[in-house]
């Protein structure tokens, strides 16, 4: 769960401690679910740049996101394109097959 106003995230009840890009980059994500934002709109919303050079800074980030969040599966990489935070599952009715969902649940169970 992310509290923008303190710009804290935690994760089944236990706080991460997120730098500020981290922090932005998840905030990001969060904002739509689901939705692949290309990784050129993440570098220039996070880093507030369009900046093109060869280091790998957005692969670092995400690549520390998940294992600090600790459900690798929750951020999702659209090879080509960018990434996307994996929607959670949406309720079954009773009686219903479960559908499969991201492995450790939402940002925040």
């Amino acid at each position: 769960m992310l509290n923008r106003a303190s710009r804290r995230a935690t994760v089944h009840g236990h706080e991460i401690p997120l730098t500020r890009k981290e922090y932005d980059l998840l905030a990001l994500l969060a904002q739509s679910p689901g939705v692949v934002i290309r990784r050129e709109q993440i570098i220039s919303e996070v880093w507030r740049s369009n900046w093109e050079g060869t280091a790998r800074t957005l692969e670092v980030h995400v690549a520390s996101l998940r294992h600090k969040l600790a459900v690798p599966a929750l951020i999702e990489t659209v090879r080509g394109i960018g990434y996307r935070l994996a929607a959670p599952a949406a309720p079954t009715a009773p009686g219903a097959p479960e559908s499969p969902r991201a492995p450790g649940g939402p940002v925040g169970g």
